[in-house]
């Protein structure tokens, strides 16, 4: 592909990523939701494209307006990928790097994800479920709260549910 043109990065068909909560790529935020990675290569950076337009063929159809995001990337000689390749390296719960291998080319993006704020959305929604019907899912939560030091007031209210001679001063 010629430098500074817009390309899927899928064979045959857009690749789709799909996150199931909120992300930042490279330090910029991108929405939960079904996007298509497209690049923009040059010699010595590469644009990344997310965009909202994840069901087209390719990128024939591409249209800069659908971006979720784009981010600019440093790529990095790698051993040779005859197939485009993608995988996550330096995983870990802070910041794991999602990257594109193809031919002799490693195109890394840093992925970042709020571990606290996804985790007390997840209590939330368990509490709403079975959690919410025992002392012991509303303890679990305000406990899970008090070892991160986070969203201390609502653990309160969650321990004062079924412990209301509890309440603070």
């Amino acid at each position: 592909m010629p430098y500074g043109k817009v390309w899927r990065a899928g064979a045959n068909e857009n690749t789709i990523i799909t996150f199931s909560d909120d992300v930042s790529i490279e330090g910029k935020p991108l929405a939960a939701a079904p996007t298509a990675c497209t690049c923009s290569p040059d010699k010595d950076q590469w644009t990344v494209i997310f965009s909202k337009n994840s069901t087209s063929w390719g990128s024939f159809s591409y249209d800069e307006k659908e971006d979720a995001l784009r981010v600019t990337v440093k790529p990095a000689a790698d051993q040779n990928f005859d197939t485009l390749t993608y995988t996550f390296d330096d995983v870990s719960p802070i910041l794991p790097v999602a990257t594109m291998r193809w031919e002799k080319a490693a195109v890394p993006s840093a992925v970042s994800v709020d571990v606290k704020a996804v985790t007390l959305k997840s209590i939330r929604n368990q509490l709403r479920s079975v959690g919410g019907f025992t002392w012991a899912g509303y303890d679990e939560a305000a406990n899970w709260c008090l070892d991160n030091n986070y969203n201390l007031e609502e653990a309160l209210k969650w321990e004062d549910t079924f412990h209301p001679e509890r309440r603070s001063l």
